[in-house]
């Protein structure tokens, strides 16, 4: 009998711990079915939809969970968003105005602008790393934050729909690659062509 007790006690443990999860669940969810719906967030959710970063998902209720981890900030027209070396901790959505992406001179892209609905600094949601350019608004800009901590905690609540930002992700990430391994041959060409021959023997 005493050897059945602790056996007894960890089983009634598991079994309040997969109560407490499942009536969390079950209050969100009610909450989700019950809620008035916004308008704003009706407006936020038509902007998301149209945003390559979020192509593929469909349902309202994966949306509006999303808008619930974003952080909504403004910068003045020649405000630095953030500056090579930075810490990157979240990507960056446009939802107004205009941003330069800017490297140092050893970088092979030139000055990059951003508009309504593009989104940068998206490694930042997969790996902890250093900001590799600045950020500047060009205007006054309204941006949308993803924390990477409130993308993993909405990747365990919509493991599908996180696999495919995901994928937009990497779709977005190696057509970049593609564009700077493009500019890099193109310089690389120019530099060969202004080349003085060298004197024959």
């Amino acid at each position: 009998m005493d050897k059945i007790k602790p056996a007894v006690k960890k089983v009634r443990a598991v079994l309040q711990a997969r109560w407490r999860d499942l009536k969390v669940f079950l209050d969100e969810s009610w909450s989700e079915i019950t809620r008035t719906e916004d308008p704003q967030e009706l407006q936020l959710v038509d902007f998301l939809r149209n945003v390559k970063l979020f192509e593929g998902l469909k349902k309202n209720t994966e949306f509006l969970s999303l808008i619930k981890f974003l952080h909504r900030r403004q910068y003045s027209k020649d405000e630095v968003i953030f500056s090579e070396g930075d810490p990157a901790s979240a990507l960056y959505i446009v939802e107004q105005g205009q941003v330069a992406l800017q490297g140092d001179a050893a970088d092979s892209f030139k000055e990059k602008l951003l508009e309504e609905g593009d989104f940068f600094g998206e490694l930042a949601v997969c790996l902890e790393h250093k900001r590799t350019a600045e950020a500047r608004a060009r205007s006054a800009v309204t941006i949308y934050l993803l924390f990477r901590k409130n993308f993993q905690r909405f990747v365990q609540r919509y493991p599908q729909s996180g696999l495919q930002i995901l994928l937009n992700l990497n779709r977005q990430l190696a057509t970049d690659l593609r564009k700077t391994e493009l500019e890099m041959s193109r310089l690389s060409s120019q530099t060969d062509q202004t080349k003085e021959p060298a004197d024959s023997v």
